[in-house]
């Protein structure tokens, strides 16, 4: 259940930032595609996915957990 809803925020980010799931250098769409409906990030792909999005992974990973957490 956490891959899949960690995957739709990552999905929702990217698109906010404009990209398409080719734009991810390093990465296929295809690739992107399966993290985004639920499949694992490997340490690598997280790298790729923060640089594509002109973020440190920390910065990446802290933004995907502000999309994951209700709003109070």
């Amino acid at each position: 259940m956490f891959n899949k809803t960690y995957g739709s925020a990552s999905r929702k980010l990217r698109r906010e930032k404009g990209l398409r799931q080719s734009d991810v250098p390093g990465l296929t769409a295809r690739q992107v595609g399966r993290i985004e409906s639920g499949h694992r990030a490997t340490r690598s792909a997280l790298q790729k996915l923060a640089a594509a999005h002109g973020l440190s992974v920390n910065e990446y990973l802290d933004d995907l957990a502000q999309r994951l957490t209700p709003a109070h």
